[in-house]
């Protein structure tokens, strides 16, 4: 507001301009603050998938690992008919905990005796 007249404006008059000019300011210091965390919300949020892209493909190449481990596992191991027959009271339980097992077993026929 403007006046020519000198001492146009109360006391009083001039303390709601001045608070009305610091609410102002107040707000667009807020909107601007709000402006920036948006932005720095959506680089976050693109930092976080770019993240979670990268530990999917880790844990498929580490799941294949395994499974690939799993198969070799597999191949080595002797059929279990071997040991029905070798040991006739025994069977054999193999029950990975996950996909790949810490135990081993393994039994072959000899072509001459020791």
């Amino acid at each position: 507001m403007q006046s020519f007249s000198k001492n146009a404006y109360s006391e009083y008059q001039h303390n709601v301009l001045r608070n009305i000019a610091n609410s102002v300011a107040v707000a667009i210091d807020n909107a601007a603050l709000y402006e920036n965390l948006e932005e720095k919300v959506k680089a976050r949020t693109d930092e976080v998938f770019s993240q979670k892209a990268i530990i999917e493909a880790k844990n498929k190449d580490i799941t294949d690992s395994i499974q690939y481990a799993k198969k070799i596992q597999l191949a080595l191991m002797s059929e279990t008919q071997l040991f029905n027959e070798t040991f006739k009271e025994s069977f054999v339980l193999f029950r990975p905990k996950d996909i790949v097992s810490g135990d081993f077993y393994w039994a072959t026929k000899r072509s001459r005796p020791l």
